[in-house]
């Protein structure tokens, strides 16, 4: 989770039609293994009081 791939290609901002200042600079991260994961990583939640239902 959080691994640095590299940056967008070329043809996928294309693709896309991204637009920003920096988009030859946009990086690529590996997310966690699963959406749900990912949501729950998102959490802003801090200490050991919190719950999420899914």
């Amino acid at each position: 989770c959080g691994t640095r791939l590299g940056v967008l290609r070329p043809e996928i901002v294309k693709q896309t039609r991204l637009q920003h200042e920096d988009v030859d600079r946009v990086e690529v991260i590996a997310s966690c293994s699963h959406d749900t994961a990912a949501a729950v990583a998102a959490v802003p939640a801090v200490g050991r009081d919190w719950a999420f239902l899914s």
